[in-house]
């Protein structure tokens, strides 16, 4: 995922690559996909005139203080050829635009896509997205620099105390809302992108992932300071729950999940 910039003469409006097409990881077939094998393409029908207006969030509404608060809106975007182009006109009023703006300054976030779990459609063979209907974009830290951000992770508030004397609005994070995830037959259904690096996993220890095996290690859901990432269990939770996947450390994520509450959700 690229970091968002502002646009040229602006310190509100935002743009970069909110939808690419493929991903880092080569297969054997020659076709890039994300961590999750799964990508974007020229195919993939995001319903882009469905909606008038898309809000800009944060982290997906994931993070434990700003949650679901509308930090900007989608203000133009169109299809390149490397995916879709949006711009985000970031809301001034808002409690977390200095800090916002200062991790944009940073190139330390960038655009990730979210949809409802019941419209979007995955190939569960190809790991081809052929349905995505675009429902809100959200600033996310950048993977390819998640230590510089990985307090931001866990609380944007950390970095609005930095920008305002007062102190930041604390939120229980069992509050949070998380997207459903469901597997019917060769399809998956997901609700947004989980957003982590290539070399940041191959950089996590072991104790990280749920299992070890001859043919490497598996489903990542732990971060570099070894606490629980919810998007990346929920990850873990939709892919084991293919029988034709790894099934080794099914036990381990289930605990956490039950740990979690994340089936008292669902």
């Amino acid at each position: 995922m690229e970091p968002v910039k502002f646009a040229k003469g602006s310190d509100s409006l935002v743009e970069g690559l909110a939808m690419p097409f493929f991903g880092p990881v080569k297969a054997e077939d020659g076709i890039g996909r994300d961590l999750e094998g799964e990508y974007f393409s020229p195919r993939t029908d995001f319903a882009l005139d469905m909606f008038a207006v898309r809000p800009l969030l944060y982290h997906h509404g994931l993070d434990a203080a700003v949650q679901a608060e509308l930090v900007g809106r989608v203000a133009d975007h169109k299809a390149i050829d490397r995916g879709v182009w949006a711009r985000a006109q970031l809301t001034r009023r808002s409690e977390w635009y200095e800090a916002i703006r200062g991790l944009i300054e940073e190139e330390a976030l960038g655009f990730s896509s979210g949809t409802l779990s019941y419209l979007a459609l995955v190939d569960g063979k190809s790991g081809e997205i052929l349905r995505w209907p675009w429902i809100e974009l959200s600033l996310t830290p950048t993977p390819a620099n998640p230590y510089a951000v990985a307090g931001t992770v866990k609380s944007l508030a950390e970095v609005a105390r930095l920008f305002t004397p007062e102190p930041p609005l604390t939120v229980d994070p069992e509050t949070n809302t998380l997207s459903r995830v469901a597997i019917f037959g060769k399809h998956r259904l997901a609700g947004f992108r989980a957003a982590w690096s290539a070399q940041y996993i191959a950089d996590l220890p072991d104790g990280a992932f749920a299992c070890r095996d001859s043919a490497g290690r598996h489903y990542p859901h732990h971060d570099a300071q070894g606490n629980l990432d919810l998007p990346h269990l929920r990850a873990a939770l939709s892919r084991i729950g293919d029988p034709s996947n790894v099934q080794c450390g099914r036990a381990h994520l289930e605990a956490h999940a039950s740990a979690a509450g994340l089936g008292e959700r669902d």
